[in-house]
């Protein structure tokens, strides 16, 4: 570059379209009601919905030429289709491309006759018409929404149309006709297709209001921070791994910091980044700056998202060093390939054409690929991270232009002002803020007249006017009430958590838990009741689980036994499990045999019935020592042989007093108390799910978690040496390989070797292990026992199971 651009960026531009906010203001809530209406044809008994203030020919703040198309659609007279038509011929010349379009598409789509359809009534028409058509011409302005040349140009209008809704049902209308208008540009106009997407697909009954999730700092270090691990983890530390690791962690950092759309980012090249006066290595920190151009790998939205980024302004220093590593590195490797390819010719000063792609792991075909399923690992940490699964990439940019306007106003108050302490809830957010003045100045100057910084802001998103950025993506109100509501929320004992959520004493300790360490002490009860109502609403594979309904209640003991001796307890358990086992195989419950097992173990009636229901839901066979069911059951057989010998019972005490003194936090190296809790609760509660029934004592599982626990708990018992586990992967395009997943499980576990089972998995992205018990492989010591027969697995398997149906209670 011949020297620094302005700061200012297109500034001038926005000022060139300030005429269009007259012709672009956004329709707050053009119908009112959740009614839905259906895409029917005449006489369907299509639903009618009320319109706010008589629709949009009667709201003034929309241009006056859609108000009269509004008042055609609207009229009580009939030949709507030919008033229309004739009135877009007398104004082609003057109509906005945005009223155009959505003429035309009542006139030759909603009132026309179509192959295999009929005209929908006029009033539907008009219906549909009224639903979007304030939202759409507010957002495009002078620009053609036939002429977008890309997906995610489209997606990102109709995606601003949808947050503006008061409803869910006001979405699904909405969602409709952005469907039936997308269609007829498809048919009539050549726009890109969009098909059945996921965008015009509504669910849920909550209310649907315009996005304003603002991410914090330290959310968005969690989440680049996860990506990037979570890539390592399962594609190893090989040099194909690190590169696609390090190119989703820049793109994250892109999204948040400059806010750059998801196709921006992966569209870049190595000549949309420069460096002021070429200067690349040996300056730190390096002033970067970012063309955001059409180009081959893909388009632009409009002509206002072309823009020049100062990211030097706009990041942190030790970020700019890692674009700059990554940008010097894909340069390396473009002269690599260019020397193995021409090896004769090769001259690293030309070989770089500027051309090539700064993410080349996301380039197929030539183009930008915003469908790489790596880009969801992005998605799924954000709503991981911030429980709320309605969160995407999108968010990033939402965050950018709400911090960066707070960036502005407090830079503006001068030095001495300053936010008060509760008003920011982390300590890297008001770190950032500590230089707002820096960045206020770099962007707009010192002089305090110069009050543009919604212009700035809207020219650095590369919006073509204010009312798109202040409409959607400024949440300024949302930002400060939400805060004031957690610092203004009462604090509550864990008792009144309890009967306003139902769920138990230990899964609420875990939900506080998920509070980071940094949170301000104001907005921790705020936070806490944030993420405690997130998780009763939350809906899908990621609801909490019904903890109070779990087989191991830990506040509520199912049992009291009269006997003191643990032997002897488990002796009586074992014939009341016996009589029970028999007697849960008949139609009615047989209460004089109740009664008699009562009075010989000391076990209530109303125990041994609940006991027996319980006995019902463990899995088949999982109490016989050759793990499958008796097939007539009879009483003069063992329906629990597990535990019938001297032997297998020693071994269930040792497992019963071993998960005791975990339970009581008597082995603090295993941490505090709650945790070892939590560890046996997880353990009783898997065991039933991941034993493969037929086996002694073996377990197969997807889940990394509920293996290292597995792991742990043979450790404790010290036959950990007899595990033998083998991996069946599974296989897939988009899936690593199965070395790989093996790697990821050997790295996990720790183990030296994992076999090959042979077999394949379903379901599971890095497959599923199965761990064998071979207690041979235990080797001697003297003065220590060694455990060689197979009495050690029934017992350990017997302790499991018992504690399950009992309670961890069952040994006090």
């Amino acid at each position: 570059m011949a020297g620094p651009p302005s700061l200012s960026g297109n500034v001038e531009d926005v000022d060139k379209e300030r005429h269009l906010s007259e012709t672009s203001l956004l329709v707050d809530d053009p119908i009112k009601g959740g009614e839905e209406v259906r895409e029917g044809e005449e006489g369907d008994g299509g639903e009618e919905f009320d319109l706010e203030d008589g629709g949009i020919e009667l709201n003034e703040m929309l241009p006056a030429q859609l108000r009269e198309l509004g008042g055609l659609l609207n009229s009580k007279q009939d030949g709507h289709q030919g008033r229309a038509r004739e009135w877009l011929a007398t104004n082609q010349d003057t109509l906005l491309p945005s009223v155009r379009i959505i003429g035309l598409w009542a006139t030759d789509h909603l009132l026309a006759k179509g192959r295999g359809r009929r005209p929908k009534r006029p009033r539907t028409a008009y219906q549909m018409v009224n639903s979007i058509a304030g939202r759409l011409v507010g957002q495009l302005g002078l620009m053609d929404l036939t002429q977008l040349e890309n997906q995610e140009a489209y997606l990102e209008i109709y995606q601003i149309a949808l947050e503006d809704t008061p409803s869910n049902g006001v979405r699904r209308i909405v969602a409709r006709s952005l469907q039936s208008l997308h269609q007829f540009m498809e048919s009539k106009h050549g726009a890109v297709p969009l098909g059945d997407h996921d965008i015009f697909k509504v669910s849920g009954r909550g209310n649907a209001t315009v996005d304003a999730n603002l991410i914090s700092l330290d959310s968005f270090y969690r989440v680049s921070d996860h990506v990037r691990k979570d890539t390592l983890n399962l594609y190893g530390d090989s040099a194909q791994g690190k590169s696609l690791a390090d190119q989703l962690w820049v793109i994250c950092v892109l999204g948040f910091y400059c806010g750059l759309r998801r196709s921006e980012v992966l569209g870049l090249q190595i000549g949309d980044i420069d460096f002021i006066e070429g200067v690349v290595i040996g300056r730190s920190p390096p002033e970067i700056w970012i063309e955001i151009c059409k180009n081959s790998l893909r388009e632009l939205k409009s002509r206002a998202a072309h823009r020049l980024l100062p990211a030097f302004v706009l990041m942190p220093n030790y970020l700019l060093e890692q674009v700059q590593k990554l940008w010097v590195a894909r340069r390396q490797e473009i002269i690599a390939q260019d020397k193995a390819r021409n090896p004769d010719t090769h001259d690293p000063h030309t070989a770089i054409k500027g051309d090539e792609p700064l993410f080349s792991a996301f380039v197929k075909n030539g183009k930008a690929n915003d469908k790489d399923p790596n880009l969801e690992r992005i998605t799924k940490a954000l709503q991981h991270f911030n429980d709320d699964e309605g969160l995407r990439f999108h968010h990033l940019r939402h965050s950018f232009a709400s911090w960066l306007e707070i960036i502005f106003w407090l830079g503006e108050q001068g030095p001495g002002n300053c936010l008060p302490d509760w008003f920011l809830p982390t300590k890297s957010d008001r770190l950032r803020l500590g230089v707002a003045s820096k960045i206020r100045q770099a962007l707009l100057g010192v002089a305090p007249t110069n009050t543009r910084s919604m212009l700035q802001i809207s020219s650095l998103m590369g919006h073509s006017g204010l009312d798109v950025t202040m409409g959607s993506y400024i949440h300024l109100s949302d930002f400060i009430l939400g805060r004031m509501v957690y610092r203004l929320t009462p604090q509550l004992d864990i008792n009144t958590l309890k009967c306003l959520s139902g769920y138990s004493e230990p899964h609420l300790y875990k939900i506080a838990r998920a509070l980071p360490d940094e949170i301000h002490p104001h907005y921790r009860s705020g936070g806490k009741l944030d993420l405690l109502s997130d998780q009763l609403l939350l809906d899908g594979k990621r609801a909490p689980p019904d903890v109070e309904k779990l087989a191991v209640d830990f506040k509520k003991p199912a049992s009291i036994v009269p006997s003191s001796n643990l032997s002897e307890r488990i002796g009586q358990m074992a014939y009341a499990l016996n009589v029970l086992g028999f007697i849960k195989t008949k139609k009615k419950t047989d209460f004089d045999s109740l009664k008699a097992t009562s009075e010989f173990t000391g076990f209530s009636v109303d125990e041994l019935q609940i006991w027996a229901a319980r006995l019902k839901q463990v899995p088949a066979g999982i109490l016989r020592t050759r793990g499958v069911a008796i097939i007539n059951p009879d009483p003069k057989y063992l329906e629990v042989d597990l535990i019938a010998g001297p032997g297998q019972r020693f071994f269930v005490q040792t497992t019963c007093e071993l998960l005791h003194k975990v339970y009581q936090g008597l082995m603090p190296q295993l941490g505090k108390k709650l945790a070892c809790q939590n560890r046996i609760h997880g353990l009783l509660k898997d065991f039933q799910e991941i034993w493969v029934p037929g086996t002694y004592l073996s377990i197969q599982t997807d889940s990394l978690p509920i293996a290292k626990r597995w792991f742990w708990f043979l450790q404790e018992l010290e036959i950990a040496q007899a595990a033998v586990v083998s991996h069946s992967p599974s296989m897939g395009k988009d899936l690593p390989s199965a070395n790989r997943q093996r790697d990821y499980w050997r790295s996990g576990l720790k183990l030296s070797e994992i076999k090959d089972s042979g077999d394949l998995a379903n379901g599971s992205t890095r497959g599923q292990i199965r761990v064998d018990m071979n207690l041979s492989l235990i080797p001697k010591k003297e003065g220590v026992i060694r455990y060689e027969r197979i009495t050690v697995l029934f017992g350990v398997r017997a302790a499991l199971v018992l504690l399950s149906l009992l309670g961890v209670t069952f040994l006090n």
